[in-house]
């Protein structure tokens, strides 16, 4: 019973002259006027202005070998994806006990004007919660990083 619920809107987009079609490249997701009917077109994380994307995104011509500031990690997000690197900080936050992930949150500097878009959110295990607000810390991860955000998994 459950397939022929989910047919149903099928058939009757079919019926009423609705095609899926391919997406193309004038098409916007944001302007009907340009869009074709029944095509879903993602977000253009290219022309977005949300996150990181306003703040440098540089390339990088080798990766670090030793510990890095917070703000060079930021400024290369993208380049520093997928790589292994120590970034040394000062914790501003943590997050423990929570239904979220264990995590830290580092800067270079714990001042209260400090620029918030330049503080790395370290995710960690359950058991790593020795970490206090305004220590001085070197950790070593995996950073995921994009155009829009960046993350880092602690190795351990």
């Amino acid at each position: 019973m459950k397939k022929n619920f989910i047919l149903l809107p099928i058939i009757i987009l079919l019926a009423a002259g609705c095609h899926p079609q391919p997406p193309t490249q004038s098409a916007s997701p944001l302007n009907p006027a340009t869009s074709q009917t029944g095509t879903a077109q993602p977000q253009d994380t290219r022309t977005t202005t949300k996150g990181l994307a306003l703040y440098p995104d540089n390339l990088i011509n080798s990766l670090p070998t030793e510990a890095i500031p917070v703000k060079y990690l930021i400024e290369h997000r993208s380049a520093l994806n997928g790589k292994t690197i120590q970034v040394k900080g000062i914790v501003a936050d943590t997050i423990f006990g929570t239904d979220a992930q264990p995590s830290i949150i580092i800067a270079d500097s714990n001042a209260a004007n400090r620029d918030k878009n330049y503080d790395l959110r370290i995710g960690l295990n359950e058991t790593d919660q020795n970490y206090t607000i305004g220590q001085t810390v070197v950790v070593k991860g995996v950073i995921d990083g994009s155009r829009v955000s960046v993350f880092m998994r602690k190795v351990y």
